[in-house]
C-alpha cells in the first residue's frame, strides 16, 4: 500500500490560540477514513488547512509531495474544499458542481473539454451520484 496522505505534527492557530495541535496521521491507498467528531472539534479546520485555505505548521505530504512546496494550482488539481455551508446557486446540478473541480485542470476561461466531461462522469459513477 502506498501512502496517499501523511501529516506530521500538524497544527493550526487562530490568533494566539492553537485550534489543532500535533496531529500525526497517515492514509494509505487502500484505506478509507472518516473524520468524526462533535461540532467545533476541528474537522473542517483540518480540511481547510489541507486545501490551502488556512495556514498550518508541521509537514503534510500528498502523494509524496510536500503540500507547502506545491503551487496553488498543483494543490487544487489534487484536492479542493466544498464546505457544507457554502453558498451555491440553487440551479446548479450535481454534475455542474463536480465539474467545478475540473477548473484547475483547464486553461483560463476555457470551456470544459470532452475529457473533463468524461472525468466527471467517471467520478459520479464511482460515487454512485
Amino acid at each position: 500500500m502506498s501512502v496517499v496522505l501523511s501529516l506530521e505534527s500538524v497544527g493550526v492557530r487562530r490568533g494566539p490560540s492553537w485550534i489543532l495541535s500535533d496531529i500525526t496521521w497517515t492514509v494509505h491507498s487502500e484505506e478509507r477514513w472518516v473524520l468524526l467528531g462533535p461540532n467545533g472539534a476541528g474537522k473542517s479546520t483540518l480540511l481547510k488547512a489541507l486545501a490551502g485555505l488556512l495556514p498550518f505548521s508541521g509537514q503534510v505530504f500528498l502523494f509524496d509531495q510536500d503540500l507547502l512546496a506545491m503551487s496553488s494550482q498543483q494543490r487544487a488539481q489534487q484536492l479542493s474544499w466544498l464546505g457544507q455551508n457554502e453558498v451555491a446557486s440553487d440551479d446548479l446540478r450535481v454534475w455542474d458542481v463536480v465539474m467545478l473541480g475540473r477548473l484547475p485542470h483547464q486553461t483560463w476561461m476555457a470551456a470544459p473539454s470532452a475529457n473533463d466531461a468524461q472525468v466527471v462522469e467517471v467520478a459520479l459513477k464511482a460515487t454512485q451520484a
